[in-house]
């Protein structure tokens, strides 16, 4: 049926309502106000039925709204009107108008305050005031106006002030948020921030480590290339024809003869392959006595 079809889904437990746990203690924290408007716009993208609003609100709240809710009766748990106005009496902000308007124009900003945390409490106070303004905003008839003034003049830096004012008279329509983003960065602390955010030191990082990367890639590229070449070299050697190798001539006394090879004949007994001081053959008869060589060391067995 499609009344079932339409409670399985407004059940499933993906979809979720903030937290509300009473007046806010810390940024981010939903005041009643916005507690109640994102129940409400969550309920009718959901398309929530009304007896099942007041049970998921209760479930949202936490700490010191949930008890508060407990001393509702069971059958008023789940009257999701009597469950926002019993919330609304406990948490709405009960400052009047002409308070916060006083506490808007005397916001400054603090010693150790950022100008993104002073310029968040700043609109925050100006939003209390707004809410708080039931003849339609007559008494804050521009309130982005007010709010840039405001933030300008309460600003801790005396040189900033100066140059915003400067923006300021240079475009008259300029918004709240262009000053702000315009202080952001002529303080500096927009840098600050980027660089103070893991995601971008970890981007910084990755970027050293490609610049570190990118030298060791190029060596890497240079040595493969240079290998390559020596291997083509290489090749290219082997392929020629070894050069014809010529017998070194050995150094000897004047008409000594050698073979092709490089082997000396003897001057002593005529044969080939040693000299005259080291051959054991007697002297040759004829001419070739006269050629002979006298060996200055005595042989084995033989006295001085």
């Amino acid at each position: 049926m499609p009344g079932d079809d339409k409670q399985l889904v407004v059940l499933s437990t993906e979809r979720k309502l903030p937290q509300f746990a009473g007046l806010p203690s810390k940024p981010g924290d939903l005041t009643v106000d916005q507690f109640v408007l994102e129940c409400k716009r969550s309920f009718k993208v959901w398309g929530t039925p009304k007896e099942q609003q007041g049970f998921l609100v209760g479930r949202a709240c936490v700490g010191e709204a949930k008890t508060h809710l407990q001393l509702l009766g069971d059958d008023d748990k789940d009257n999701v009107d009597l469950v926002f106005t019993h919330l609304k009496e406990a948490y709405a902000d009960k400052a009047p108008f002409s308070a916060l308007i006083q506490a808007f124009y005397g916001r400054q900003q603090l010693p150790d305050e950022s100008i993104r945390q002073y310029a968040l409490a700043l609109s925050t106070v100006l939003r209390r005031a707004s809410d708080k303004d039931d003849k339609d905003n007559v008494q804050l008839p521009h309130p982005d106006r007010a709010l840039r003034d405001r933030f300008v003049a309460g600003l801790g830096d005396a040189g900033l002030r100066r140059d915003l004012l400067k923006l300021i008279r240079g475009k008259g329509d300029i918004k709240f948020k262009d000053v702000r983003e315009e202080a952001l960065h002529l303080s500096g602390e927009y840098d600050r921030e980027a660089m103070s955010e893991p995601a971008m030191r970890v981007a910084m990082q990755s970027a050293d480590m490609h610049g570190q990367a990118a030298p060791r890639q190029d060596l890497s590229a240079q040595v493969a290339k240079l290998t390559a070449e020596v291997a083509a070299l290489k090749g290219q050697l082997s392929q020629q024809s070894p050069p014809s190798r010529v017998p070194s001539q050995p150094r000897g006394l004047p008409g000594d003869r050698y073979a092709p090879d490089g082997r000396p004949y003897c001057r002593q007994c005529g044969k080939l392959g040693h000299i005259a001081r080291r051959c054991f053959s007697q002297p040759m008869p004829g001419p070739a006595a006269d050629n002979t060589y006298t060996n200055p060391l005595p042989y084995p067995g033989q006295g001085n």
